[in-house]
């Protein structure tokens, strides 16, 4: 069964994009542009069952997303953590889930989305991932991509996340 993604799932990672508009003015602080996922989400289709919190740890230096979902079919819950490393400039991503799953991705904004990617050795399989978050009016669209073993890409998850009033 499938769950829903959350920044968890990396998600993700597309608040950095909403200062794109800013791009003419001046560069924002990597920090300032995580503040995009502040606030309380949810998924079209998902609204009645899925709410996903962001909030920043003390001195903004990191985003703690905690998600819920009640689906009876595939209830869960899940944590992300998103941050930024000056040594890499690039953003950073953790998520935990309620089936003990995990995984870190490292991310970037290529001009009107931003790429997370990360693999992980898992004895003989080695899954890749590549999440991209592209903006939307009501939020953004969250698409997973993976690999098994060097296999081509296969889109894995796709969902649209907006943002609740």
């Amino acid at each position: 069964m499938k769950r829903e993604p959350s920044f968890t799932t990396l998600l993700l990672a597309g608040c950095l994009f909403a200062t794109n508009s800013n791009a003419a003015t001046s560069a924002p602080d990597p920090h300032e542009r995580l503040g995009f996922f502040a606030g309380l989400w949810t998924v079209r289709n998902s609204e009645a069952t899925y709410t996903e919190t962001c909030e920043w740890l003390s001195n903004n230096s990191f985003l703690v997303c905690k998600a819920e979902d009640t689906d009876s079919k595939d209830p869960g819950t899940s944590v992300s953590i998103f941050g930024y490393s000056p040594e890499d400039q690039t953003y950073t991503y953790a998520g935990f889930d309620s089936s003990g799953s995990s995984r870190n991705l490292r991310g970037w904004f290529n001009g009107k989305s931003w790429v997370f990617t990360g693999q992980r050795e898992r004895g003989v399989t080695s899954p890749r991932w590549q999440i991209t978050i592209t903006p939307t009016e009501a939020g953004f669209h969250f698409r997973e991509d993976t690999s098994q073993n060097g296999a081509a890409w296969a889109t894995t998850v796709e969902v649209d996340y907006l943002r609740k009033k």
